[in-house]
Parts: structure tokens; C-alpha cells; sequence
């Protein structure tokens, strides 16, 4: 063996795995209302044709970063108040 010394290290193809076939912001939109967990997961599988665990991979991501919630047994979006837009009344 001898080395190319042509090639370049930054141009090597990276290990990314396969795009996703559904984003967390694609699973988000379908949530418009409060939706049971089984309702939401199976919406996402059937719009995007994905598997049930892709669709519970997703909501996962969603929870992890805080962007929904589960209130009285229901997935929900997370409304973040913005503060710079927020009026004081005095």
C-alpha cells in the first residue's frame, strides 16, 4: 500500500445515516389538537407511510425538546411565550 497524497480528508463521504422520513416539525404540524398518544402515532404513520416506531421516535424527539406535552392523557403543543413581546399592564 502507499499513501495518495491527493486526496482530501475533508472531502471523504461522512457517516450520516439515512435522511428521515418524517421530521419533528412534520410530526408537529399534525398536531393541531390535543390528540391521544395511539392517534397522534398512527396519524404520522399513515400521512408519512412510516412505521409505527419511526412515529414514536419522532414524538420522543418532540418531548425531549420540550415542544409538546401531555395533559390528561393527551399530547399537546408547548406555546412559549415570547418575553420582548410581552406588555407590561403598569
Amino acid at each position: 500500500m502507499h499513501r495518495d497524497n491527493e486526496l482530501d480528508p475533508a472531502r471523504l463521504k461522512k457517516a450520516t445515516g439515512a435522511p428521515k422520513k418524517v421530521t419533528e416539525q412534520q410530526a408537529l404540524d399534525l398536531l393541531e389538537v390535543p390528540m391521544r398518544p395511539a392517534e397522534w402515532q398512527d396519524l404520522i404513520a399513515e400521512t408519512f407511510q412510516v412505521g409505527s416506531a419511526t412515529a414514536e421516535r419522532r414524538i420522543n424527539d418532540l418531548r425531549r425538546a420540550g415542544r409538546i406535552t401531555k395533559k390528561s392523557g393527551k399530547w399537546e403543543r408547548v406555546i412559549h411565550q415570547n418575553p420582548q413581546n410581552h406588555q407590561n399592564p403598569f
